[in-house]
């Protein structure tokens, strides 16, 4: 799999369907900056995506996380050695976690535990930046820092006006409203990360201009599709996010839950 052209220079690289994605900016001199590396089993799709474009390992000079979970830090350890990177660059709250290779502990105690087995770590990974909220990184003409804490201690939204694009990290999940929030057991401040939804007010004083794709999986799937519709932004359903229609009974296709949607968004 390719890398998906989002504007001049910037692309999508899927690494695990459309679900998890590592992002790259093409600068003025031809390097490449990352953002977010995927799992540890991405980096080559990772390398695929880049050669997709013309580029490989050995143009990319930042390597960018929007956090420390092992789905966006996993193949980050495993990428540097063969990129110009000296490490990567990571908000200062999830900073240690991100060197430790370990996230960070949550609310739950079944999951704190859970964390603490390997599967849910990432190969050791040094930091050779710590950011803070407002800052600009230079990525592709400035790419701004929105802490949004929550999801982790240290999540950031990176925010690059040139192109209009929005980078929520895993925070999109966090804009269900008063309908439905990411998954209790996966953040640190459960609390916290429902006020996250407040980066919508960032997009909208920023006048992001890229269509906004906004879609949950399983029972975040309609919700998150009403909260879509409500506020003019794209969403998509399908039996790969969810195999239920709005009232809980099994959708026979995807046509049954193409049906539903049109039929939510006219309500």
């Amino acid at each position: 799999m390719g890398a998906v052209a989002l504007a001049a220079g910037v692309y999508r690289i899927p690494t695990a369907g459309d679900f998890i994605n590592t992002f790259a900016f093409v600068e003025a001199d031809g390097s490449v900056s990352l953002v977010d590396t995927g799992m540890r089993f991405a980096s080559r799709r990772i390398v695929q995506g880049l050669a997709s474009f013309g580029k490989d390992l050995s143009d990319v000079q930042r390597i960018v996380l929007t956090h420390a979970h092992n789905d966006h830090a996993g193949s980050a350890a495993k990428l540097l050695p063969r990129t110009r990177a000296g490490g990567t660059t990571v908000h200062v709250d999830d900073a240690q976690c991100v060197r430790a290779g370990s996230p960070p502990a949550t609310q739950s105690r079944m999951m704190t535990a859970m964390n603490r087995l390997p599967i849910w770590g990432w190969p050791p990974c040094p930091v050779s930046e710590e950011l803070v909220d407002g800052e600009v990184i230079d990525v592709a003409g400035g790419l701004e820092v929105h802490h949004t804490p929550g999801h982790t201690p240290g999540h950031v939204s990176l925010l690059h006006p040139a192109s209009g694009l929005l980078i929520t990290g895993d925070s999109i999940f966090n804009m269900a409203g008063r309908m439905t929030w990411p998954v209790r057991a996966f953040c640190t401040d459960f609390p916290l990360d429902q006020q996250t939804a407040a980066v919508l007010a960032t997009l909208a004083a920023a006048g992001v201009r890229k269509p906004i794709l906004l879609h949950g999986f399983d029972a975040t799937v309609w919700p998150l599709a009403r909260h879509a519709f409500a506020l003019g932004l794209s969403t998509r359903v399908g039996l790969e996010d969810g195999a239920t229609l709005p009232d809980g009974t099994p959708a026979a296709d995807n046509a049954a839950l193409v049906r539903a949607a049109v039929l939510l968004r006219a309500q």
